[in-house]
């Protein structure tokens, strides 16, 4: 597998954004859900949500969503390409940052995650001569 660095910039889009505002609940009640539970929660640990998804069509967070599980392509970016599903090959980087917009003009980056979906493995079945596509 390639690492990030190392894949060319091909076309490049932004077809999600999000906002934590539409979380179903709040950060301060995951962590006591979690603690309460029994979790060792401690300082700096992450606290992943899920895809947050807002009300409205601009608000989608999953290609599944976006496509209506695939019935309707979106386009994306400006070079009008139709997708209705992730391809083997596409990457995908997310950028997240916090600050608060009332109380202070900081803002606290957490970097970017990068990942590329890769495609599945095939081998021979030993029986017969059949192409076997490996999904896990």
């Amino acid at each position: 597998m390639r690492k990030y660095n190392e894949i060319k910039r091909q076309k490049e889009a932004i077809f999600i954004r999000s906002n934590t505002k539409y979380l179903y609940w709040s950060a301060t009640q995951m962590l006591t859900h979690l603690s309460i539970t029994g979790c060792n929660i401690k300082s700096g640990d992450l606290i992943c949500s899920g895809s947050i998804t807002g009300s409205y069509s601009d608000q989608l967070c999953s290609m599944m969503e976006l496509t209506e599980d695939g019935k309707n392509p979106i386009t994306i970016g400006s070079h009008y390409e139709q997708r209705k599903y992730v391809c083997d090959d596409d990457t995908f980087v997310a950028y997240a940052f916090a600050f608060d917009r009332t109380k202070s003009k900081y803002k606290i980056g957490f970097g970017k995650v990068c990942c590329q979906i890769i495609p599945a493995k095939k081998y021979h079945d030993d029986d017969d001569d059949n192409i076997i596509q490996d999904n896990h």
